[in-house]
């Protein structure tokens, strides 16, 4: 019996494995292979993925403590960055920034290989009142539950709602500007008047005062302490600028040029054609504008009046504003664009037909010879310009 089990042993190993139990076996490995290594690529680069999510909680939390300690939160939102923001640990996990928006408003992290078909790009903003917002584009179905794990319901944002982020971003960036401006100014003690954000309207149009550097509430309150002040000097330098019709003179850009003096508290004024003194230079801007636009009409009135007809030029100002500067027909108090139209009207009239050419006088410089009386000369170059001669005839 033992004899039996040994031959049969030394029999299956001298067969070996046949050729088609070989392919099952590398057809079974390859299965498991195929199937094992992609997932765990996968979770590799979900794993960085995860990690990479986790350092842009930490930047969230490192921001929004500056802005807890910030007194501006206008320079908060311009200047103020991630302290640990770190590009080289990053690389590492497969990500950059994107571009340069490595701010605490917008801090944003794309793939570096932009083929990569699970990693995804991922950002978050702090707006200058202190919000977060995180959003996210997943690259493909399968970082899609990790995306959404990220920003939720602005994961995979419709172009409709990407518009809307970014319309809200420029108007952030818009306020913040103003009022940085309006902070400037009053930080070195502004006076007069100037803009600030207006909420109601969402521009950088709302007028406010300050008197040295101290907010007052409106124009006839900081004329109050101006007069307090200075006297009536700077009231009656006004009314005398206003009186004479003075217009404020231009810069090379055709803005106006604020004026003032000593006792107006080195505010200044604008000035134009009677009204009262503009306190901004938008509002004068705006008025002169209009002025002119008013004048080239006004010219137009002037030249049908006095039976204009022809080409036309709405002057006298050559602004970019209709109907400034546009050049017209006139025939009869009606207007024509084209010099087309104006030609199929009465007032139209056709240059003169040139006739032939006259015939070039072969006389005009020739000298006439003494000799020319004598028959023998008579047909000579010279004496055909002779009285009586061919080219006189």
């Amino acid at each position: 019996m033992k004899i039996s089990i040994k031959k049969k042993i030394n029999s299956n190993i001298e067969n070996g494995f046949t050729l088609i139990e070989l392919v099952v076996v590398i057809a079974g490995l390859a299965i498991l292979s195929g199937i094992s290594i992609p997932g765990i690529i996968s979770y590799i680069k979900l794993a960085k993925i995860d990690e990479a999510k986790a350092i842009m909680n930490g930047y969230i939390s490192d921001c929004l403590g500056q802005y807890r300690i910030s007194t501006d939160p206008n320079s908060f939102y311009s200047n103020a960055r991630p302290e640990d923001f770190d590009e080289v640990k990053l690389a590492t996990l497969g990500y950059k920034a994107e571009g340069k928006n490595t701010k605490c408003s917008r801090t944003a992290l794309v793939p570096i290989d932009k083929k990569d078909n699970l990693l995804y790009s991922f950002d978050y903003r702090i707006s200058s009142e202190g919000k977060v917002l995180k959003t996210g584009t997943p690259a493909g179905q399968r970082s899609l539950n990790s995306c959404r794990a990220w920003a939720g319901s602005n994961c995979d944002l419709s172009p409709e709602k990407a518009a809307e982020f970014a319309a809200a971003a420029a108007l952030a960036a818009k306020k913040n500007k103003c009022l940085n401006a309006y902070t400037k100014w009053k930080v070195d003690n502004g006076d007069g008047s100037t803009t600030t954000w207006n909420n109601e309207t969402n521009k950088c149009d709302k007028s406010v005062w300050l008197f040295d550097g101290t907010p007052v509430a409106d124009q006839a309150a900081y004329d109050a302490l101006v007069l307090q002040k200075y006297g009536t000097l700077c009231q009656e330098w006004k009314e005398q600028k206003q009186q004479s019709g003075y217009i404020s003179k231009k810069d090379d850009d055709g803005l106006g040029i604020g004026e003032t003096i000593t006792e107006c508290n080195k505010t200044k004024y604008w000035f134009h054609s009677g009204e009262p003194p503009f306190s901004s230079q938008v509002a004068w801007n705006e008025f002169n504008l209009k002025y002119q636009e008013q004048a080239c009409n006004q010219s137009k009135t002037k030249a049908i009046n006095k039976n204009h007809k022809g080409s036309f030029v709405y002057g006298p100002h050559k602004i970019p504003s209709p109907p400034c500067g546009r050049s017209v027909y006139l025939c009869k108090g009606t207007e024509y664009q084209t010099e087309d139209e104006y030609k199929k009207t009465p007032c139209y009239t056709p240059p003169a037909s040139a006739g032939p050419k006259p015939k070039p006088d072969r006389c005009a410089n020739v000298r006439i010879s003494r000799f020319c009386s004598s028959p023998f000369f008579k047909n000579t170059y010279d004496c055909r310009c002779a009285p009586g001669g061919i080219w006189r005839r």
